[in-house]
């Protein structure tokens, strides 16, 4: 729903779960709401919200992956990934010197280096 030329998320009660802050707010299909704020002359800020877990990864960064248990998510004005579980609490955080990183599951990452080889991280947690 827009207000003032915002988007954001009603519930059926019609109260705001998500503000109406965001330039753009669009559903993944599943059960997360991912948001955009558009900046001129530069990529979008991606953040992304969990109603049912009632969590948000915040609109800071320029790329994020949903994975089966880790997001994934890219700031190129730090230059880290951030690696956030599922309840959205940042677990890890990984330099930019990599092409990409992906999630493959809730313990592992792809991570793909600049000469484009593959290595597999195990994420390891204190619980």
């Amino acid at each position: 729903m827009a207000d003032n030329h915002k988007e954001g998320v009603k519930d059926e009660a019609g109260e705001w779960i998500i503000p109406p802050i965001y330039d753009e707010v669009s559903y993944d299909g599943y059960s997360y709401w991912v948001a955009h704020r558009i900046r001129q002359d530069e990529p979008p800020l991606i953040g992304v919200v969990n109603i049912q877990q009632g969590f948000a990864v915040p609109a800071y960064y320029e790329d994020i992956l949903i994975g089966d248990g880790l997001i994934v998510a890219y700031s190129s004005l730090t230059q880290v990934y951030d690696i956030y579980d599922m309840s959205g609490k940042l677990i890890t955080m990984l330099s930019g010197d990599y092409e990409y990183i992906t999630p493959v599951n809730e313990n592992t990452l792809e991570i793909i280096d600049q000469d484009l080889a593959v290595t597999y991280c195990t994420i390891q947690r204190k619980w």
